[in-house]
């Protein structure tokens, strides 16, 4: 569910602040973003790796769509690339350039724990880890992640915990995942069998159709 949540901010982002939200997608693999979205791209951030000597504004935006909501995203890749294709050398010049044109930029990073994923967390305000309550291994390794994170790569005040799919059959409770992970959670999103795969279905954010 990360990649649905992500885009789901990003385009509720993008309502409330038009013009001032991009969405970056950094799967170098199988990303959802396009699919989520309905986007079918020209041009990715693989074909920005090749140009990153020329970075600058009018270059980047060539290489990004718009979503109808005014959302403008940067898509990873249309086939599957090296995971180290993104080097923290690239990186740093995209996102320095998207810097300087939009307030928000929100990241989809990969499951894992790669150059590219460290740095944009280490370099991000807030860094929000999707979690669940379905069991102990679960549990087991969101503490694990947040213990490799806290402090060597995000401040512990930057790393957000957020629930998703929570429902009345979930076999753990929130208070029993807090104290695992030494943490409160900051937020929960319930568990919704119909809007959400609708929504995914169709290539539609579920906050368009279901705003409330």
């Amino acid at each position: 569910g990360k990649t649905t949540l992500c885009t789901n901010l990003a385009v509720s982002l993008a309502q409330e602040h038009p013009g001032q939200v991009v969405l970056v997608d950094l799967y170098s693999q199988f990303g959802d973003v396009a699919t989520l979205l309905n986007l079918q791209p020209k041009r990715t951030l693989v074909d920005l790796v090749a140009k990153a000597d020329a970075m600058d504004l009018p270059l980047v935006e060539e290489h990004l769509e718009t979503h109808e909501s005014g959302l403008k995203v940067l898509l990873g890749s249309v086939m599957p690339q090296p995971l180290d294709l993104f080097t923290t050398t690239f990186l740093e010049k995209v996102m320095g350039v998207l810097k300087r044109q939009y307030r928000f930029i929100v990241v989809d990073v990969p499951p894992f724990l790669h150059s590219g994923t460290l740095y944009m967390l280490a370099h991000s305000q807030a860094a929000v880890l999707v979690a669940n309550l379905y069991d102990l291994t679960t549990a087991t390794d969101t503490q694990k992640l947040l213990q490799t994170l806290r402090g060597s790569y995000v401040p512990p005040e930057r790393l957000h915990v957020v629930l998703n799919r929570v429902s009345r059959e979930n076999q753990l409770q929130i208070p029993d995942l807090e104290q695992v992970l030494g943490q409160p959670i900051a937020g929960a999103i319930p568990n919704d069998g119909r809007i959400v795969p609708a929504s995914i279905n169709a290539g539609v954010p579920f906050v368009a159709t279901h705003p409330n």
